[in-house]
Formats: C-alpha cells, structure tokens, sequence
C-alpha cells in the first residue's frame, strides 16, 4: 500500500465536482433571494499575484453560482488600510 499525503485541501477537491458545491447545501436551505461574495485587499504593499488570483476567483465564483442557481449575485469589495505609518526594511 503507498501511503499518500492528505490534506484538507486534497479532500476538498475530490469530494468536489465544482467549487460552488460548497455552497449548494447553504442555498438549498435558506432559499436567498440573492448571494453576495466578499472579497478585499489589505492595502499594505504592492498588490501581488495572491491577491489578484483571490479577487479573480471570486468573480469566477460569483458568476458560475448566478449560472447554476438563477439568483442574481453580487462581488462586495473592500479595502483594509491598516499597514503601519512607519516602514522599516531589514537589509
């Protein structure tokens, strides 16, 4: 038998045939009239590839949930300014 590293993420994934099935039991129970994703930024740096695929993904979701669902969705975006004043680089 070969041993194979687990992780929640690999679980997640096979027990998954779309990423918005994580929302299918949620919206078959309260029966929203609409879903709204939230998705931000903390504005502490130069945005980098985390924070556009985080925000990409999102609207990717958004829409593929308005698909299969028929609801409207909508993306609420917010931006976290809460990086310190003073910058100090360590060389």
């Amino acid at each position: 038998m070969t041993a194979h590293p687990v992780s929640p993420n690999t679980v997640l994934a096979n027990a998954l045939t779309s990423a918005e099935d994580v929302l299918a039991p949620r919206i078959h129970a309260a029966e929203p009239d609409r879903v709204t994703f939230g998705v931000g930024t903390q504005i502490n740096g130069a945005p980098h590839i985390g924070t556009s695929l985080v925000q990409a993904l999102t609207f990717a979701a958004a829409a593929r949930t308005r698909d299969r669902y028929g609801l409207p969705v909508a993306v609420a975006f917010g931006a976290l300014d809460n990086a310190p004043y003073e910058i100090t680089v360590d060389q």
